[in-house]
């Protein structure tokens, strides 16, 4: 998996798939797109890649590295797992602002429940 995030596979098809982060010209494009249309500067825009989960041992390790090498808009290229996204889920379904909403209802059904 690192190398297709990196660009650097020998399947074009695969590097293909993550061209938003590994070609510099998409991904600076596509963050000054996003700063203008929403009204940002370009250093206030974060470029980030979520992974379900990572393929092949290790690949984790390099794919992080890699991103962290990366200068995008407002930094380094963040890579979030599904484990941070459940973690941060968890955190807002604590706040009594959100009860309204479906998914944090269901976590908060699932919690209770144990």
């Amino acid at each position: 998996m690192a190398a297709r995030v990196r660009g650097e596979s020998e399947n074009r098809t695969w590097n293909a798939a993550y061209a938003l982060i590994n070609d510099e010209q998409i991904r600076s494009t596509v963050v000054a797109a996003a700063a203008k249309r929403f009204g940002f500067t370009i250093d206030q825009v974060e470029l980030r890649l979520y992974v379900g989960k990572f393929a092949g041992g290790g690949s984790e390790a390099a794919v992080r590295e890699w991103c962290t090498q990366q200068a995008v808009g407002a930094g380094p290229i963040a890579v979030v797992g599904a484990t941070d996204v459940v973690k941060t889920v968890h955190e807002v379904a604590g706040s009594k602002q959100y009860r309204d909403n479906a998914v944090l209802a269901t976590l908060k059904v699932l919690d209770a429940a144990g």
